[in-house]
């Protein structure tokens, strides 16, 4: 029974690529989850600008289900976003270069 128990639970995914305002890929930069329902993960973009963070562990399910994506990158705006709960959260994001 705790089987078919485990796979009824909801399950979020984060993953996509990060570019600049040109299209080009953004290698090394900083991809973070956080918020008070997510265990809090951190990884590099790859050459490609492509992360993956597969499985998002869910450690809270207070309401509202709170978990952020953060992307952070020398020169560049940072971006932070909302991810959706119990989806699969695949994402182009565009990071701006800074004005400073």
């Amino acid at each position: 029974m705790s089987i078919l128990l485990a796979g009824c639970y909801p399950i979020t995914r984060s993953k996509g690529v990060v570019k600049d305002e040109q299209g080009q890929p953004v290698a090394h930069a900083t991809v973070k989850i956080s918020g008070t329902s997510a265990k809090p993960e951190e990884l590099q973009t790859q050459p490609d600008g492509t992360f993956d963070f597969g499985t998002v562990e869910v450690i809270s399910h207070q309401d509202p289900i709170e978990i952020k994506l953060t992307v952070e990158k020398e020169g560049f705006d940072r971006f932070s976003k909302p991810l959706i709960f119990n989806a699969s959260n695949t994402d182009e994001i565009i990071l701006h270069r800074s004005a400073r």
